[in-house]
């Protein structure tokens, strides 16, 4: 059907075209002949260019229908590219957004630590200065050489470098001592921190117990207040 209105409206823009295009072959016939023209400027110019336009119209519309698709799919192709192109642009402010975050984070806990560490030692050093001048109660001190907060993502580590006076103690001393570093985190994560909880006392911190480089023992993973103990023989 479609086919068939193509030809009849061809037809009859073509039966248009000849006429408007009448004049214009008139006068270059006449032209060559060396006769004078029969028709005005105005009427050659304008049926010549409506003439070329109703000849050249069928043309498009055979092409048209023979490629029904060609606009169509180069449409559908454009659109799918800006989507893509958009969906890309998503996913890497997304990721940007992450890593912002993730390094905001980051930035976060290093500065936390610092100040944690900072009390740590401030708080070791007077009480190994406090039981140097005789003070049982930090009787603790002296097999502890430094404590250093590790703690990321709202969990509380540390490591503690303990001397060879620890190693010579035996397992229950040895988590006596290990309770009072417990006591002096929570100090210091008190200080630096506003909200801190007893309850966090309660739960304590993960803790490692380094011989120089020699693991020693630590806090067990159910209960932080438990541990084990490395046999150093």
């Amino acid at each position: 059907m479609v086919y068939i209105i193509i030809l009849f409206t061809t037809i009859v823009l073509w039966f248009f075209a000849v006429r408007l295009l009448r004049p214009a072959y008139d006068t270059w016939k006449r032209h060559k002949e060396g006769k004078q023209r029969k028709y005005g400027w105005f009427k050659i110019i304008i049926g010549g260019y409506f003439g070329i336009a109703f000849l050249l119209s069928p043309i498009l519309m055979i092409y048209s229908a023979v490629n029904p698709s060609s606009s169509s799919t180069e449409s559908s192709s454009t659109t799918e590219t800006q989507s893509h192109d958009d969906y890309e642009q998503k996913q890497k402010d997304k990721e940007k957004a992450e890593q912002k975050k993730e390094a905001k984070a980051k930035a976060k806990q290093k500065k936390f630590n610092a100040e944690v560490n900072r009390e740590l030692k401030k708080g070791l050093s007077e009480d190994q200065n406090f039981f140097a001048k005789g003070d049982k109660r930090y009787n603790y001190a002296p097999f502890i050489n430094s404590i250093k907060y590790t703690g990321e993502d709202d969990t509380d580590r540390a490591r503690a470098q303990v001397n060879t006076n620890f190693a010579s103690l035996d397992n229950e001393s040895k988590s006596i001592v290990a309770e009072k570093v417990q006591g002096v985190i929570g100090a210091a994560l008190a200080v630096v921190k506003d909200d801190y909880m007893q309850e966090e006392q309660d739960q304590g911190a993960g803790l490692f117990f380094y011989l120089g480089k020699r693991a020693v023992g630590h806090s067990r993973m159910l209960s932080s207040h438990k541990y084990k103990w490395y046999n150093l023989d």
